[in-house]
């Protein structure tokens, strides 16, 4: 599994003539990192002469930072299996017609699968973003900039993984799958790009 390997081992492997790790296991773990970073933020709240109001929505800001992390490091290595399924689809026999239907019901599945991941990445980056900005508003004002490098890292796993998505469903023959997936694509990136807007305005470096 690729979370099971050191950093060193990990960007090594990400530079390989392998196509996994590939943008979407790497955007899933810039998330990962980010949330990591607000959690570590929050963490650094907790406790903190001057912050005393903030606690209880410190320490759960924090456990929803624990729990995104945990879902985007997952996510690192659901993207690479993802693209093995697709591989495996596109290795299918189509001598006969029979083999050939097959193997397009099963590319079209794999497909999907390789726009579902990257689609959940999306979600839990937004979600990280939206969390860092929490951070960043109640947060400690001496590691503000920790918690900004989450917004940055966030906002470039949600970029990276709807990239990903549009460029796959290229090959999606579903219309109502395709117009779906777009529309949710969009909605995310206006919404991260607002946030991202208001909480550098907000720190005003």
């Amino acid at each position: 599994m690729l979370m099971d390997l050191k950093v060193e081992a990990f960007v090594k492997e990400t530079a390989s003539p392998s196509p996994v790790p590939g943008g979407g296991s790497v955007s899933a773990l810039a998330g990962a990192l980010a949330a990591a970073l607000s959690a570590m933020v929050a963490a650094l709240t907790l406790g903190k002469k001057g912050y005393e109001g903030v606690e209880k929505e410190m320490a759960q800001l924090h456990s929803a930072a624990m729990a995104l992390k945990q879902e985007l490091m997952q996510a690192v290595d659901l993207d690479a299996m993802a693209y093995d399924t697709f591989l495996s689809a596109l290795k299918l026999p189509k001598t006969t017609r029979a083999e050939e239907e097959t193997r397009g019901l099963e590319m079209q599945a794999a497909i999907r699968k390789i726009c579902d991941v990257p689609l959940s990445i999306a979600r839990s980056a937004l979600a990280v973003l939206h969390l860092a900005a929490a951070v960043i508003e109640k947060g400690r004002k001496d590691i503000v900039t920790d918690a900004a490098v989450a917004v940055f890292l966030s906002r470039a796993a949600l970029r990276g993984a709807l990239y990903n998505v549009k460029f796959n469903l290229r090959s999606v023959k579903d219309t109502a799958y395709i117009q779906e997936c777009l529309r949710l694509a969009e909605e995310m990136e206006t919404d991260a790009a607002e946030k991202e807007k208001r909480v550098l305005a907000a720190i005003g470096l």
